[in-house]
C-alpha cells in the first residue's frame, strides 16, 4: 500500500475507534477519577486504536499507540488541554498528528517496524 492509502486508514479507523466504537459508558468513565475502574476502561478504549494501528502498520506501532493514545485522553480528561472545547480540538489533532508519525516511523525504519 502506498504511504496516502496507509495514512487515509489510519485516519478513518481512528474516527471508527474514537466515534463509532466509544460507548457512552467508556466515554463518561475512561476520565481519572470517574470512577474505580476507570484505568480499564480508559486501557480498552485506547486499545481499540492500537488494534486499529497494529493491523495496518505493526503492533510495535499498536503499542506506541495504545500508550500515547491513553495519555492524551487522560489529558483531556484532566483538562490539561484547555477548556472543553479547544481540548477536544487538541486532543483529535494529537491523535491524528501520532497516526502521521507512526506512519513515519513505519516508512524510515522498515528493519524495525515493518
Amino acid at each position: 500500500m502506498t504511504p496516502l492509502v496507509l495514512l487515509f486508514w489510519l485516519f478513518v479507523l481512528h474516527f471508527i475507534a474514537d466515534f463509532q466504537l466509544q460507548s457512552n459508558y467508556m466515554a463518561r468513565n475512561k476520565a481519572p477519577g470517574t470512577s474505580s475502574h476507570w484505568p480499564w476502561v480508559l486501557t480498552a478504549h485506547s486499545g481499540a486504536h492500537a488494534a486499529a494501528v497494529g493491523f495496518v502498520l505493526s503492533p510495535l506501532l499498536g503499542i506506541l499507540e495504545w500508550v500515547a493514545h491513553g495519555v492524551t485522553d487522560a489529558l483531556k480528561c484532566r483538562g490539561a488541554l484547555g477548556g472543553p472545547e479547544a481540548s477536544f480540538h487538541i486532543d483529535q489533532a494529537l491523535h491524528l498528528a501520532a497516526k502521521v508519525v507512526w506512519l513515519g516511523l513505519f516508512l524510515s525504519f522498515p528493519g524495525i517496524f515493518g
